[in-house]
């Protein structure tokens, strides 16, 4: 894919992740178990490095990793028609914007405390 010849060649660290694999440490999974589940395919990976700022996770990228990933899957699924896929996409991304500008909110008055 276009991505992967322009994917970065160093690690990184504490950036939002982007992609089609996430992997979790154990403590991660413990405290949350995966991903927010209030959204749905939208703002997640944004929503996980607020979480990592505000519990001290660290965030990391590899160029080692390589995951082959099929765009548009699950939202295929959902829809795949015209104007109703733009409709479903832009009502999830409103409603995970939305959520995700709550709990940044909600950290920011718990880091305050």
């Amino acid at each position: 894919s276009s991505y992967s010849k322009n994917k970065e060649k160093k690690e990184m660290f504490n950036v939002t992740l982007h992609g089609a694999c996430l992997i979790f440490s154990p403590d991660y999974i413990k405290k949350f178990n995966g991903l927010f589940d209030k959204t749905f395919l939208y703002m997640e990976e944004d929503i996980l490095k607020l979480r990592a700022d505000r519990y001290g996770y660290l965030m990391m990228y590899s160029p080692d990793l390589e995951v082959f990933h099929k765009e548009d899957i699950a939202t295929n699924m959902a829809t795949n028609k015209g104007i109703e896929k733009k409709k479903w996409i832009y009502k999830n991304l409103l409603d995970s914007s939305k959520i995700y500008c709550k709990l940044k909110q909600k950290y920011k008055r718990e880091m305050r405390s």
